[in-house]
């Protein structure tokens, strides 16, 4: 499988979601919001990178150094002025934003095996397994195209390929896309 060293979600699930968003491709997974954004200031310091995070918990130092560029209820992004670094945070994880997407699509996902309730889901999404399970795949595939799971993509879609080119107008074009709200 090809690998995205420089895309880098923070759980199990985000790397499923953002895996499957970028039409499977493997990214470079770490544990933990600060293990995200010690990987960005260390071994990809000048290197351009994409750290996704969980705006839920802990807050790492290093995203304090990095200036909002543009969000929406679930998604912000961030960038640093002085390396080629931005930090798509999840609000207020992802949990939250896979429920909200999916009833603001109108589909259950019981549909998919998988609980519809915030408490329920997240005892699914903790598990070491869920960056390769299935059902989220086939749920992450219904939503790709719809909200703010659309607008992910894009963002996700757009950073990647542009690299260090990347405009920070066109990050905010993205979200400010009509589709999106």
């Amino acid at each position: 499988m090809k690998k995205d060293l420089c895309v880098i979600p923070e759980c199990y699930v985000d790397t499923n979601l953002i895996s499957c968003l970028l039409g499977g491709i493997g990214v470079n997974h770490q544990k933990g919001c600060t293990r995200v954004t010690g990987v960005m200031e260390k071994r990809l310091a000048d290197r351009f990178a994409i750290g996704v995070i969980d705006a839920d918990k802990v807050t790492p130092g290093y995203l304090a150094k990095l200036r909002k560029v543009a969000g929406l209820q679930h998604l912000c992004v961030y960038k640093s002025d002085i390396r080629p670094h931005y930090i798509i945070t999840i609000h207020k994880a992802v949990e939250d934003f896979i429920l909200d997407e999916a009833h603001k699509a109108g589909v259950s996902l019981s549909t998919y095996g998988l609980p519809d309730t915030l408490d329920a889901l997240k005892k699914q999404t903790k598990k070491v397994g869920s960056d390769k399970d299935s059902r989220f795949k086939a749920l992450f595939g219904k939503l790709e195209d719809v909200g703010e799971v659309a607008a992910l993509k894009e963002l996700l879609m757009y950073l990647r390929s542009e690299g260090y080119l990347a405009q920070e107008e066109q990050v905010v074009s993205i979200l400010a896309g009509e589709d999106y709200v």
